[in-house]
């Protein structure tokens, strides 16, 4: 079977990134689920607020789930779809909800 490229690529910086003060955690495994379930109520060693709630880790499953089966089922497109030269960049934050931003290359 051929192997297509996919329509979602996935890259993440950080694992964890505290909402209150920028606080950083780098992932440690290329499992990311694996990475921050740890941090789910856990506080930030630098200014306490809550790393991840339960809800946004929720959230962050079922995007992930989403892009899967983008992944495996539409995939097949990109046969018809010239590869661009410079791809869309988007930044996913999940803080009370999902938050989309824009990145501009």
């Amino acid at each position: 079977m051929a192997r297509f490229r996919q329509l979602i690529e996935v890259s993440q910086e950080h694992a964890i990134v505290c909402d209150t003060c920028d606080f950083t955690i780098q992932g440690t495994s290329d499992d990311i689920d694996k990475d921050i379930k740890q941090y789910i109520n856990r506080e930030c060693p630098k200014c306490g607020d809550n790393l991840l709630t339960k809800e946004d880790y929720e959230l962050h499953i079922k995007l992930r789930n989403f892009v899967i089966f983008v992944n495996k089922w539409f995939s097949w497109v990109t046969v018809f779809i010239k590869e661009p030269d410079k791809p869309q960049q988007i930044e996913v934050h999940y803080h009370n909800g999902v938050k989309f931003t824009n990145i501009k290359n």
